[in-house]
């Protein structure tokens, strides 16, 4: 029974990890959008992901797992959008 807990426990995604995959996501859509290029999505979206952990780096604690998350946000929106799948 416990490790049917443990791995349960596994699949609950931090309320800010959630935060920063769905503010990657929309990041690269708005870049998608306004540039026509994937590439520039993913740009502006590391962009914001590294600034945000730099201005974290002032005040907090900064944390890479929150750039990766991020990351992984733009990259799902990336996927639908060169699959033909827009918003």
């Amino acid at each position: 029974m416990n490790k049917i807990k443990k791995f349960f426990n596994l699949l609950i995604i931090p309320q800010d990890k959630a935060n920063h995959f769905i503010y990657g996501s929309v990041i690269f859509l708005i870049g998608n959008f306004v540039y026509l290029s994937s590439q520039h999505g993913l740009l502006l979206t590391l962009f914001f992901a590294l600034g945000k952990e730099m201005y974290d780096a002032v005040d907090h604690k900064p944390d890479w797992k929150d750039v990766l998350w991020t990351m992984l946000g733009a990259g799902v929106a990336c996927l639908s959008a060169l699959t033909g799948f827009y918003w």
